[in-house]
């Protein structure tokens, strides 16, 4: 099983190792932080953006297209009320001459991504004492 160890800086501000990089997490201010980092909401959808840019990458990389000037980004919208995240949009900007043909199979490539299809799964959450 892998491991993801957490520990608090101070005030609301988080460090996460994962895989021996460190990341660090900060709430907003309205929520107690300080705004001093991303805060795990921002973590979860820079997730979903870098990795639809992988995948775009290996599509390019896979046909040995030039991929200067390919852009991936998002947007999102959240419920009013519950913060929620309710949707994602890939915003996706090819390369001048960027074939029309190519544009349906490059974003089905960005939609492969494993974070997104982590987010439509249905993933098992489990809670365990471990002192």
């Amino acid at each position: 099983m892998k491991e993801i160890s957490v520990r608090r800086l101070e005030g609301m501000k988080l460090e996460a190792v994962v895989n021996g990089h460190t990341l660090r997490t900060d709430l907003p201010p309205e929520k107690g932080g300080e705004g001093s980092e991303p805060s795990p909401t921002d973590l979860l959808l820079a997730a979903v953006a870098t990795c639809s840019n992988y995948f775009a990458l290996m599509y390019f990389a896979a046909r040995e297209m030039d991929a200067k000037g390919l852009s991936i980004g998002i947007e999102y919208e959240t419920d009013e009320k519950t913060n929620e995240i309710t949707k994602i949009t890939t915003l996706i900007t090819v390369p001048e001459g960027f074939p029309e043909k190519q544009r349906a199979p490059l974003e089905r490539a960005i939609h492969a991504c494993h974070v997104k299809k982590h987010l439509k799964e249905s993933i098992e959450l489990d809670a365990a004492f471990v002192n």
